[in-house]
């Protein structure tokens, strides 16, 4: 896995979090979101605003230079983007099933269904009724099928067996900052920091730290909480 230089410096938990996010919509797993794969979950919107290289797809690292960018005038609808895809890490939402094909199967074109060859890998969109799921190959013969040429379609599971994800190549993902005590002046453009500030209080030494740290902010600290 390669890493990046960043201009924000991103909590693990935080790019753990953007990472399944970003990987959730990525279902092809080729290391970038194309147009395709955003607007089969309602973000019509994200290739074109987070696409620099103008390539027609958003790489992850686009993706954190984006965010980056908009924390600096917007950094509290940032905040709120980031808690909120935590919070959802944390209850798995991102999860994404895939099953293998272990047997080869005709699909009626004029019913819209996959035709799959054995061995191939599959993202399931969605399950059905009588045993059948809605999804699109994204490897056949042990190579990458791309969304953009990957038709969706209805296949029958028990053609099927479950299997994890296919890897997805290295995300550009930075190093992950130790927690430090924030700047008053970072503190008023992004609350969120406050979690820092919560989280030395909790470490050995950590209450020490932090009444000097108020100390040193000559009554700026208390203005900013009031």
């Amino acid at each position: 896995m390669q890493h990046v230089h960043s201009t924000h410096e991103w909590d693990k938990d935080e790019l753990e979090a953007l990472t399944a996010w970003f990987g959730s919509i990525d279902v092809d797993r080729n290391g970038v979101i194309s147009n395709t794969e955003a607007i089969e979950v309602g973000l019509e919107d994200l290739v074109r605003k987070y696409d620099k290289n103008k390539d027609g797809a958003v790489s992850f690292k686009e993706l954190l230079v984006s965010l980056e960018t908009a924390a600096n005038t917007r950094g509290k609808e940032v905040d709120m983007f980031i808690r909120k895809i935590k919070e959802q890490h944390k209850n798995d939402v991102f999860k994404k099933d895939y099953c293998k094909v272990m047997f080869k199967y005709e699909g009626n074109a004029a019913e819209r269904q996959l035709s799959l060859e054995k061995g191939d890998v599959v993202y399931i969109h969605s399950h059905h009724a009588r045993g059948w799921a809605k999804g699109r190959v994204v490897r056949r013969n042990k190579k990458m099928v791309e969304a953009a040429n990957s038709k969706m379609g209805y296949f029958p599971e028990s053609y099927t067996r479950v299997c994890a994800a296919p890897k997805p190549p290295y995300y550009n993902i930075p190093v992950p900052r130790p927690k430090t005590l924030p700047s008053i002046e970072a503190l008023s453009t992004r609350p969120v920091l406050l979690q820092d500030v919560v989280f030395i209080m909790e470490e050995k030494g950590g209450l020490e730290k932090i009444q000097k740290w108020a100390f040193e902010s000559k009554g700026e600290l208390g203005h900013f909480l009031m």
